[in-house]
């Protein structure tokens, strides 16, 4: 059971602090390697590996998908989106219909229900669609392919800054 009090490490004392310098600099100066732990058979990356080739994905777009609300309740659209991790760079096409004119268009991060951050910029369809490529990180791209579920496109327009249209991106 927790008290609630925070537990907190007590710095070293001076001495040995002093003493452990003094020691890793005479093993230094004397020529002795530093003693090492095991060293791993595989080196560690952080990068991500893409796979190659082009992945497709879909989203049809609606007012009433819209969280929280409200949304154009009579809009509709679809969206396209093909991604390819190798050439850093997601494709899209929007088309809207019964909005006002679109003033933003992005990828968000979040499964249905749910609000997230944006995670990819995408031309506004203003005039009913919008069509282009963007560049984008690989490891992004490599996590909507992954979890396509986990992420949706949202279209916004002045009547609907928090969203007009809405839909969570399939295969």
């Amino acid at each position: 059971m927790r008290s609630g009090r925070s537990i907190r490490p007590r710095p070293w004392p001076a001495t040995a602090l002093a003493m452990t310098l003094l020691l890793g600099a005479a093993a230094c100066s004397s020529g002795a390697s530093p003693a090492r732990g095991p060293q791993p058979t595989e080196p560690v990356t952080t990068t991500t590996v893409a796979r190659p080739g082009k992945v497709v994905l879909q989203a049809r777009l609606s007012g009433r998908a819209v969280v929280p609300g409200p949304g154009a309740a009579s809009g509709s659209g679809t969206a396209k989106l093909t991604l390819d991790a190798g050439a850093s760079e997601v494709c899209f096409e929007l088309t809207v219909r019964s909005i006002d004119p679109a003033s933003d268009a992005a990828v968000f991060t979040g499964p249905a229900g749910a609000i997230g951050p944006s995670t990819v910029a995408l031309d506004p369809p203003a005039g009913g669609s919008s069509e282009g490529c963007v560049h984008v990180d690989p490891g992004i791209i490599q996590s909507i392919t992954d979890h396509p579920n986990g992420f949706y496109i949202s279209v916004r327009n002045v009547q609907f800054p928090g969203g007009a249209l809405r839909g969570q991106l399939s295969t």
